[in-house]
């Protein structure tokens, strides 16, 4: 489920979600720009989209322990791609709501988000 109480993150009924915050924060990085800009209206989207990551991550060692799973080490490393891509200096051209339509590091995040959600493991 999305934060957001008008927006809701639909998943099939039979699969338990496992690693919630991260599966949230790649399916917001995957949105084409628009949607993207329509999703986290009224916050800062390109630091929303960095922060929600970071906080994912940084929540992998709880979530793996709740899943009763791990991460393969490519979905890992991947992760740590992802990552690196959206660190960047406060100043950097990375944070204005325009690059999220022409900044390559958007555009591989978008393209790297969608390549790791069906990666997850389900489990339950």
């Amino acid at each position: 489920m999305c934060r957001y109480s008008h927006q809701r993150r639909h998943y099939p009924q039979l699969v338990t979600v496992s690693f919630p915050l991260l599966r949230e924060a790649l399916w917001q990085l995957s949105l084409e720009p628009d949607e993207q800009r329509k999703a986290l209206h009224g916050m800062a989207v390109t630091d929303e989209l960095a922060i929600d990551l970071e906080n994912a991550v940084a929540s992998l060692a709880d979530a793996t322990e709740q899943a009763g799973t791990t991460l393969s080490e490519d979905v890992v490393a991947a992760l740590t791609e992802l990552s690196d891509l959206l660190s960047a200096p406060p100043e950097d051209a990375l944070w204005d709501s325009e690059s999220l339509d022409r900044h390559p590091s958007w555009a591989k995040a978008r393209a790297l988000s969608r390549r790791l959600l069906p990666l997850l493991p389900h489990v339950g």
